[in-house]
């Protein structure tokens, strides 16, 4: 859909909307994986997790690379091994796969990196955020350079107190590290807690809208409805896996500043 909306990844600064749980994290992850996967030595994917420790974070990298829960991916032994529900030779084929997806993993190790809270250096302050960019930009090299920040409102500016004058200042920043660093930044930021007018979400509900709507290149929207309708045909069903109904996720692009 990128591709094709979008004109692929560009330089620019792209603002993502979502409500709390709707899965704005696994959408940057699995952007991720996905550009590096098809694009093979040409892209270098650096990741801020402000919102989740790395211990969390590559549990989700290998559910997605695998199909495997993240349950099971982090505790093979308990959800898999000794699951007396899965029958034996599934057992065997499941820990396969885990494993064929950690190594596909460490394969793609050159191509991105991981930084959340616990990396030293305060990380999540705005001035430490432009100077680990600038520092994988060099080593990025000919490489194109996406910069994925989960989320917009867990990054720090120490020298200013006030909300507003504090998202002014991060937004306007992140809109300039994308020229600085000939970069792709992709930033995802929470929804109010309301009820969207026609039933569906816009820009204009975004926390701190007014200067994020109006610096970002690319604003898009994710949206589940079966958080807001209880007989919506957006959602699936795997019969081999459980009976739940999953949530079939919209991505809305409502702001477009960069292709035709």
């Amino acid at each position: 859909m990128l591709t094709q909306k979008l004109d692929g990844l560009q330089q620019g600064f792209y603002v993502i909307g979502a409500d709390t749980n709707v899965g704005k994290t696994a959408f940057l992850l699995n952007l991720s994986l996905n550009l590096i996967a098809n694009n093979p030595g040409g892209v270098f994917v650096l990741i801020f997790s402000l919102d989740d420790p790395l211990l969390r974070i590559i549990p989700r990298l290998v559910s997605i690379k695998s199909g495997i829960s993240i349950n099971s991916v982090s505790n093979p032994i308990w959800k898999i091994q000794k699951n007396e529900t899965i029958p034996t030779e599934k057992v065997a084929e499941l820990l396969k796969t885990r494993e064929q997806a950690i190594n596909e993993l460490k394969g793609m190790s050159d191509s991105f990196m991981i930084k959340d809270e616990n990396s030293g250096d305060h990380v999540e302050e705005l001035g430490n955020i432009a100077s680990t960019i600038s520092r994988y930009k060099e080593i990025a090299d000919r490489r194109k350079l996406v910069v994925m920040i989960d989320s917009i409102y867990n990054i720090d500016v120490k020298s200013e107190e006030d909300t507003r004058k504090k998202f002014m200042i991060i937004s306007k920043s992140l809109k300039k590290f994308t020229t600085m660093f000939d970069a792709s930044i992709l930033g995802v930021c929470e929804l109010r807690k309301k009820q969207y007018i026609g039933g569906k979400p816009h820009l204009e509900d975004i926390k701190e809208v007014i200067d994020l709507i109006y610096d970002a290149n690319v604003g898009m929207l994710l949206y589940n409805e079966m958080d807001h309708k209880v007989n919506t045909e957006l959602k699936f069903r795997d019969p081999q896996a459980s009976l739940i109904d999953f949530p079939i996720v919209e991505l809305m692009i409502k702001k477009n500043k960069i292709s035709s």
